[in-house]
């Protein structure tokens, strides 16, 4: 992508943090099923975190505090949109209307996946 050998932007950085911290969320949610939805979405958001910052690599998880419900799926995506949003003009790589579309897919797959959870929650 057109970013890849320009200058370092910490936004870049601050959103790929965030959008792996929401891919391990995601994970956690699959309960390990490789064929759960989530478990797609952990895959997705990681694929756009890297393609946003190759710099970043994700980070260790703690599943025992995301497990106690720290951290919000929609949050960390937000906090990853916030952060491409302070990008000033100058900065911007060229690509990143194309990775702020791909979050916002993914904020959508996510209430949609969260609506579905709920459904299957009300009929057990």
């Amino acid at each position: 992508m057109a970013h890849s050998g320009s200058h370092f932007v910490p936004q870049l950085a601050t959103a790929a943090v965030e959008l792996h911290r929401a891919a391990d969320l995601a994970a956690l949610r699959s309960e390990d099923n490789p064929f759960s939805p989530w478990a797609a979405l952990a895959s997705q958001l990681r694929l756009v975190a890297s393609g946003l910052s190759a710099l970043v690599h994700p980070p260790e998880s703690s599943p025992g505090v995301l497990a106690e419900g720290e951290g919000d799926l929609g949050g960390c995506l937000s906090a990853a949109s916030a952060a491409l949003e302070e990008i000033s003009p100058a900065d911007a790589p060229e690509d990143l209307a194309f990775w702020v579309g791909h979050i916002d897919d993914l904020n959508a797959l996510i209430a949609d996946l969260g609506l579905a959870g709920d459904e299957r929650g009300r009929r057990s």
